[in-house]
């Protein structure tokens, strides 16, 4: 009978301390994106909504860990208010904690990114983000992103046509495009790039040597407009969306 009883035992302090690994109060509403990838030359963000999926009210605070750090590159972090760039561990002070209600998560001034600022250097930077509750640090949720700053894949260069720089440029709404085909050629294609090369959009051109593009969708970022015609001469033009 001893016996079965301290089976019990174990059998439930190793229920509770699996338990114990899930936050009590704490989820994300999505899963957080482990790699992001940008320009070296403008910050590079991670977005994370965390909710508060306990009955009771909470104050919620970050910790940012250095996993990799490449030198030259700083990270701070948003949650209800900015932090300075740095480059070691930092963790938010328990007065400048958010206050989550029930169900309630980090949006509009509650808001959470991450950040990094490469300063113009290459190189991938990993960062681990800790959210906890105030008084109660293990009841908690993290994950870890790798920040990549590239150069980006597609080359500016002098086009064999008229391609005028994109106005206005940085841009928020609409970009206008200007250009003028070779003579003999009517057509051709109109294809955005984000600044990793990932192909966003594909507009033909009629001709009208005016382009309108709608950008307000477009997250913050660096874009590169290429021209392709028929006889595979194309020209390439960058802009930056700023909202």
């Amino acid at each position: 009978m001893k016996y079965l009883i301290r089976i019990y035992i174990l059998t439930l302090i190793l229920f509770l301390s699996i338990g114990n690994l899930k936050s009590q109060s704490l989820e994300f509403v999505t899963t957080p994106a482990s790699n992001v990838s940008g320009d070296p030359s403008g910050e590079i963000k991670s977005y994370a909504e965390v909710r508060n999926k306990s009955l009771n009210s909470i104050n919620l605070k970050a910790k940012m860990t250095m996993v990799n750090l490449v030198e030259g590159h700083m990270v701070y972090f948003c949650l209800g208010t900015c932090f300075l760039p740095g480059t070691t561990d930092y963790e938010m002070p328990d007065g400048a904690a958010v206050s989550l209600a029930p169900g309630e998560s980090t949006v509009g001034a509650k808001f959470f990114d991450v950040v990094l600022v490469p300063n113009d250097i290459e190189g991938c930077t990993t960062v681990k983000m800790t959210f906890m509750v105030v008084g109660n640090p293990s009841d908690m949720v993290e994950y870890t992103v790798t920040f990549c700053s590239t150069t980006p894949v597609i080359e500016i260069n002098e086009p064999t046509f008229v391609f005028a720089e994109p106005l206005p440029n940085p841009v928020t709404d609409f970009v206008t495009f200007n250009y003028e085909l070779p003579e003999g050629i009517s057509n051709g294609i109109l294809e955005i790039y984000n600044n990793t090369g990932l192909l966003i959009n594909k507009i033909k051109l009629n001709g009208q040597k005016i382009e309108k593009y709608n950008t307000a969708l477009l997250p913050s970022g660096t874009y590169y407009a290429v021209i392709n015609i028929q006889d595979k001469k194309k020209a390439v033009r960058k802009f930056v969306v700023l909202h």
